[in-house]
C-alpha cells in the first residue's frame, strides 16, 4: 500500500512538476526582493529586572496579580502608549538624531529578567529609543500606581466620612434612648419578671395536675380515700359523722367478739346440758340478742358511710370550683407578667442593638482611618518592582542572513508546492493502479495491460502476432484469457461486451488482442465491431470491408455475408460498416436478439466492441443482450467518478459485470509483477 501511494504521488509530480517549480521560484524571488530592498538595521539590547522590596505594609499598598504579572509587564512594554511616549522623549531630548526603530520584549521562563531588543535604521537612535522605552515604562507604572493610590484614597475618604456620619447618628440615637428609658429599672424588671413568671408557671402546673386528678376521681376512689381518712385528722366540718362512724365500728367489733364467745359457750353447754335446760335456753337467747344487735350496727354503719361519702364528694366539688377560679386568676397574672417581661426584654434588645451598631461603626471607622493614614505614608515609599538592570548597549549592525533566508524561502516554496499537489491529488480521482481500481469499485480485476509505445510512423498500436516480441504485453493478454476461462459461469459465457467510460481508453485494441488470444487457444471467435460511429477494428486487422454490422442492423445484408476471415485461424471479424447517426435505435428488440443467438450457435465466443458509455447510449441499450460486460479503465486517464457513473448505469439495468481491465499502466508501478520478472521472458544465450 505504501509503494502504491508513493507511485501515485510520483506520477502526480511527473504530471504537475511545474507546480513546485513555480512555488519555489516565487518564494525565492520574494526572498531575494526582500533582501535587496530591506534597509540596514541595527540592534541594541537593554535589560530590566524584577527587584525585591522590603516587606512592609506601606510597600504593599498597590499589588498586582502574581499569575499574570510577567505577561502584563511584557504587554505594557510593547504597548503603543509606552512606544509613543518613548518616541516623544527621544525627539524632545535628541532632536538631531533621526531614525526609526521598534522593540521586541522577551521574558524567558524561570527568570525574572526582561530583555528589550530594539531594531532600527540608525544605531544611535535605536540605543536612545530602547533607553527611552525603559524610562517611560517606569514612569508609566509610577503614574499608574499614583493614580491608583489617589483614586483609592478618595474612595476611602468618602467611606470614612460616611462611616463617621453613621457613627454620630448611632451615638445620638443611643443617648436619646438612654435618656428616655431607665435601663437599671428595666434590667431589674426583666430579672424579677422572669423569676416571678417561673414561680407562677410552677404553681399553675401543680394546680392543673390537682384539678385533673379531682375531676377524674370515681366513687370507688372516694370510698378508698374515706377509709384512709378515718385514721387521720378529724378537724374538718364533717368531724361529728366521722366520730359517730368510729363509735359504731367499735360497737360492731365488740358485739362480734361477744357473739363468738357466746356461740362457743352454747357449744360447750350443749355437750353438758339438754336443749331445754334453762342455762341452754338463756345462752341461746343471748346469741340471738347479739345477732340482732350486730345486724342493727351493720345497718347504722352503712348509713353513716353513705353520709360520709356524700360529704366528701361535696367537698371535692367545692375544691374543683376553687381550683378553677384560682387557675383563672393565675392565668390573668401570668399574662400580665409576661407582658411586663416582654416589654423589658424588648427594651434590653433595643439597647443591645444600639450598642452593637455603635461598636461596629466605631471599628469600621478606626480601620478606614488606619488605611487612609497608611496610604498617606505609602505615597512616599518607592514601590517600583521592575528596575533597569542594564541600559541599552551600543547598537550593532544586524546581518541580513542571506543564505538562511534563501534556504527558508526554498523550503517554504517546496512546502507550498507539496500542499498544492496534495490538494490536486485530493481533487484528482483518476485511477492509477489496480489497488486503487479495486478500492473504488470492489469489482474483480481481470487483467492489467502494461503501457506500450506506439512505433514511429504509426497512429495505433499494432495487434498481437503469433510470435510477438512484446512478451510482457502478450503475457498480460494470456492472463486476461485465463481470467475469463476460469470464471464460475464460463460455460454460459458466450457473448462478451467490452466498453469504457470515455474515448481513448484502448477498448478496441483490447477487444482485438483478446479475440486473437482466445483464437490462439483454439476457440472459434467472432469479433464484432459494434462501435458504429468510430469503427477501428477492420483497419487494425488490415481489412477493407464493403459492408458491416451497420448494414446487418439495417437489414440490407445477412450477418454471415458480412463476416471476414483474418490471418488468425478460428478468428473472424464483423466490421462496423458505414457510420450510423442513431445506432441505438437498432441495438434492441427481437431482431438483434435473434442475430446474437445465430452467432452463438456458430461461434464458441462472440466479442462485441461498443462505443464508450458516456459518449453514446449504444452500450447501455445493447448490453442487456450480453452474457457479461467488461469495463476498460486507462491508468491515470479515467476518472473514478466517470467509471462509477457507468457501472451504476449497467447495474440499474441488471447487466452482469464480469470485471475490470486496467490498461496502459506504467512498468514501474508496484503492481506490475510481469515487469519485475521481465528477464524470465527473455531466453538466455547459450
Amino acid at each position: 500500500m505504501f509503494w502504491t501511494h508513493f507511485y501515485r504521488y510520483k506520477t502526480l509530480l511527473k504530471r504537475h512538476w511545474w507546480v513546485p517549480l513555480i512555488t519555489v521560484s516565487l518564494a525565492m524571488a520574494y526572498a531575494a526582493h526582500q533582501l535587496v530592498n530591506r534597509p540596514v538595521l541595527y540592534e541594541s539590547i537593554g535589560k530590566m529586572k524584577v527587584s525585591p522590596l522590603v516587606n512592609t505594609k506601606e510597600a504593599a499598598i498597590v499589588s498586582e496579580e502574581s499569575t499574570t504579572f510577567f505577561g502584563n509587564q511584557k504587554e505594557i512594554l510593547e504597548s503603543s502608549v509606552v512606544k509613543q511616549r518613548a518616541l516623544s522623549r527621544v525627539q524632545l531630548e535628541n532632536p538631531n538624531v533621526i531614525g526609526r526603530a521598534d522593540i521586541n520584549v522577551e521574558q524567558r521562563r524561570g527568570v525574572s529578567i526582561f530583555v528589550i531588543n530594539g531594531k532600527g535604521t540608525d544605531p544611535r537612535y535605536t540605543q536612545l529609543y530602547v533607553n527611552a522605552i525603559m524610562q517611560e515604562f517606569i514612569a508609566f507604572k509610577s503614574e499608574e500606581r499614583s493614580e491608583t493610590v489617589e483614586d483609592t484614597a478618595k474612595q476611602m475618604n468618602v467611606s470614612l466620612e460616611k462611616t463617621e456620619k453613621e457613627l454620630k447618628a448611632y451615638e445620638k440615637e443611643f443617648y436619646a434612648f438612654k435618656e428616655k428609658n431607665n435601663m437599671t429599672y428595666w434590667e431589674e424588671q426583666s430579672r424579677s419578671s422572669a423569676q416571678f413568671l417561673s414561680q407562677l408557671k410552677t404553681k399553675k402546673s401543680t394546680l392543673t395536675s390537682e384539678l385533673a386528678l379531682l375531676e377524674q376521681m370515681t366513687a370507688e376512689q372516694l370510698s378508698q380515700r374515706l377509709k384512709r381518712a378515718d385514721g387521720g385528722d378529724s378537724s374538718s366540718s364533717n368531724s361529728a359523722p366521722k366520730d359517730f362512724a368510729s363509735t359504731l365500728e367499735g360497737q360492731y367489733i365488740s358485739s362480734r367478739q361477744q357473739l363468738i364467745q357466746q356461740i362457743a359457750e352454747v357449744d360447750r353447754l350443749s355437750q353438758l346440758l339438754k336443749p331445754q335446760h334453762p342455762k341452754m335456753v338463756k345462752a341461746k337467747d343471748e346469741v340471738a340478742k347479739l345477732e340482732r344487735l350486730i345486724s342493727i350496727l351493720e345497718q347504722q354503719n352503712k348509713e353513716a358511710t353513705q353520709v360520709q361519702l356524700a360529704n366528701l364528694k361535696a367537698d371535692n366539688e367545692l375544691r374543683v370550683k376553687s381550683l378553677k377560679s384560682e387557675l383563672i386568676n393565675l392565668d390573668s397574672s401570668l399574662k400580665e407578667w409576661e407582658e411586663k417581661a416582654l416589654e423589658a426584654n424588648r427594651k434590653d434588645a433595643e439597647y443591645q442593638q444600639l450598642t452593637s451598631q455603635i461598636q461596629r461603626s466605631k471599628e469600621s471607622y478606626d480601620q478606614l482611618l488606619k488605611s487612609v493614614q497608611s496610604l498617606d505614608i505609602g505615597k512616599n515609599v518607592n514601590q517600583e518592582l521592575i528596575r533597569v538592570m542594564q541600559w541599552a548597549e551600543e547598537s550593532r549592525e544586524i546581518s541580513k542572513k542571506t543564505v538562511t533566508n534563501l534556504v527558508n524561502a526554498f523550503i517554504g516554496g517546496v512546502a507550498l508546492g507539496v500542499m498544492i499537489l496534495m490538494l490536486i491529488n485530493k481533487l484528482d480521482d483518476r485511477v492509477g493502479t489496480s489497488n486503487e481500481l479495486y478500492d473504488y469499485f470492489k469489482l474483480p480485476i481481470l487483467a492489467q495491460i502494461p503501457f506500450t509505445k506506439i512505433p514511429l510512423g504509426r497512429k495505433r498500436l499494432p495487434l498481437l502476432a503469433a510470435k510477438d516480441d512484446r512478451k510482457i504485453l502478450a503475457e498480460a493478454y494470456r492472463n486476461l484469457r485465463s481470467s475469463l476461462l476460469f470464471l464460475p459461469n464460463r460455460k454460459k459465457l458466450r457473448t462478451i461486451l467490452i466498453s469504457s467510460s470515455i474515448p481513448q481508453e484502448g477498448k478496441s485494441t483490447i477487444s482485438s488482442n483478446l479475440a486473437i488470444t482466445m483464437a490462439m487457444a483454439e476457440t472459434t471467435v467472432l469479433l464484432v465491431d459494434a462501435d458504429l460511429r468510430m469503427g477501428l477494428i477492420a483497419p487494425d486487422f488490415g481489412l477493407d470491408p464493403l459492408c458491416g454490422f451497420s448494414d446487418v442492423l439495417e437489414g440490407t445484408v445477412a450477418w454471415e455475408s458480412a463476416v471476414l476471415p483474418t490471418q488468425f485461424p478460428n478468428l473472424h471479424v464483423l466490421p462496423a460498416g458505414n457510420p450510423m447517426h442513431t445506432p441505438g435505435d437498432y441495438l434492441y428488440g427481437e431482431r438483434i436478439e435473434a442475430i446474437i443467438e445465430e452467432m452463438k450457435g456458430k461461434y464458441g465466443l462472440v466479442i462485441f466492441d461498443t462505443a464508450p458509455i458516456l459518449a453514446a447510449d449504444d452500450t447501455t441499450t445493447f448490453s442487456p443482450c450480453m452474457d457479461g460486460v467488461i469495463m476498460v479503465f486507462r491508468a491515470n486517464f479515467t476518472k473514478a467518478r466517470q467509471g462509477q457513473f457507468c457501472i451504476d448505469s449497467l447495474k440499474k439495468r441488471n447487466i452482469p459485470i464480469l470485471g475490470l481491465i486496467l490498461n496502459g499502466f506504467s512498468e514501474d508501478i508496484p503492481d506490475n509483477y510481469y515487469y519485475k520478472y521481465r528477464d524470465y521472458h527473455t531466453p538466455k544465450k547459450t
